[in-house]
């Protein structure tokens, strides 16, 4: 939705809530969560959320992790003014 100047975009997922104490690593590079890093069926290389970072950052953007009414959040803001 916008907010003025502000574009947030927010993704709900209803998986299970990543760990507390997972949260503040989910964006670094490489991460896995514990599960996936210990299950060799669990596909993937922990760049998703990274990339997903730096593009926005590139743009003047940023992601953030929240939990809301029990879900995962992943909040996504374009804090300048989006051109037409």
């Amino acid at each position: 939705r916008a907010e003025g100047e502000q574009v947030r975009l927010i993704f709900l997922n209803t998986g299970n809530l990543i760990p507390e104490e997972e949260r503040p690593k989910i964006f670094r590079r490489f991460y896995r969560g514990q599960p996936d890093r210990e299950s060799p069926d669990v596909p993937g290389t922990g760049l998703g959320l990274s990339i997903v970072e730096a593009a926005l950052e590139a743009h003047n953007g940023s992601i953030r992790y929240e939990v809301v009414d029990g879900m995962n959040a992943f909040i996504m803001e374009f804090t300048e003014p989006i051109v037409d």
